[in-house]
């Protein structure tokens, strides 16, 4: 059996074990619930940090559990698990229903490919989602674009990088508002001041995640836990 073979087997095992496989309710509540005291704590439970649509926000979402499922041979080194629960204002209560639109770059740090990167999930009664995708990957903004934000917030041009990040927006119920963010990755280097995006929130520790990473023979999968809460009131919380 060639590697070709042995990349495709493991990647048809992580779609079955995201489908078939699910966390036990008991599970999911003490996962969430001991992420979102550790949030609570460090954060003093406010909502979670808006972020920018930026330009490669699409209206139209197929629903997807598998993002960037064309680009299944990057699957064997890159998959990713992400996975986490959707809060009203108090940190505790979860959001059944809510529906997460996420768009994000496949692994060369394009939109626009053939890749579908893009989709969205719904929380389940427990206000809980997950879904499979690919460690999205970096790419640059164009001279003129990061030149003109340079010039309309009075600071220079630096390396036009953005980290990488995939992006969410929820649409909430329960008298919250609906939200636009970004996901990040601790350790990338152009976090923070070192993005080329002046008006994003990469600085932010609560949209920062950290991924455990499991390797076996024929393949890794990495898993992040991103918990959501949502800020009352009507409307849309826009970073």
């Amino acid at each position: 059996m060639n590697v070709g073979h042995l990349s495709y087997l493991f990647f048809l095992v992580l779609l079955i074990l995201l489908d078939l496989i699910p966390l036990t309710e008991s599970q999911r509540r003490a996962r969430g619930h001991r992420t979102n005291r550790r949030r609570s704590r460090i954060t003093q439970c406010r909502p979670t940090t808006a972020d920018i649509y930026g330009p490669y926000y699409r209206p139209s979402f197929p629903k997807l559990h598998r993002l960037c499922s064309p680009d299944a041979s990057r699957y064997r080194h890159q998959a990713l698990i992400v996975s986490g629960y959707v809060y009203e204002r108090n940190c505790r209560t979860p959001i059944p229903r809510a529906r997460l639109e996420i768009w994000q770059a496949d692994r060369r740090g394009k939109y626009e490919g053939t890749a579908r990167c893009r989709g969205y999930v719904q929380t389940n009664n427990n206000g809980y989602y997950r879904f499979l995708t690919v460690h999205p990957g970096k790419y640059q903004v164009s001279y003129a674009e990061a030149q003109r934000v340079a010039q309309m917030y009075n600071r220079p041009m630096g390396h036009r990088w953005r980290p990488a990040h995939i992006h969410f927006k929820v649409n909430s119920r329960r008298g919250h508002k609906s939200l636009v963010s970004q996901m990040y990755f601790a350790g990338d280097a152009h976090l923070g001041r070192n993005d080329t995006c002046i008006v994003c929130n990469s600085e932010h520790s609560d949209l920062v995640v950290r991924p455990k990473r499991s390797c076996r023979r024929n393949g890794c999968v990495s898993y992040v836990n991103f918990n959501i809460v949502l800020e009352r009131g009507n409307g849309l919380n826009l970073g």
